[in-house]
């Protein structure tokens, strides 16, 4: 797993994001790895993530767009953003 810090549009840097290689397939520890390197909170509300259950990958830009970084968020969340 790699971690490395992203810089945003005005060229600060922001959160470290963790890219999840394609070879893990335990999806399961993968998610729990994601929750702990960002902290167990939500990318999108910034509110607390409190169970594995509630988690899920948001890919930044969305996936269809070319996302290929991983982010922490509430399933609601990242249903609720979509495919923006």
């Amino acid at each position: 797993m790699d971690t490395n810090p992203q810089e945003d549009d005005s060229g600060s840097r922001s959160k470290t994001v963790l890219r999840v290689p394609a070879d893990q397939r335990d999806r399961h520890a993968t998610l729990r790895q994601l929750a702990d390197a960002e902290g167990w909170v939500c990318h999108i509300c910034m509110e607390p993530v409190e169970r594995l259950h509630d988690a899920s990958r948001d890919h930044v830009p969305p996936y269809s767009k070319g996302g290929r970084t991983v982010r922490l968020a509430h399933k609601r969340c990242n249903s609720e953003a979509g495919n923006r």
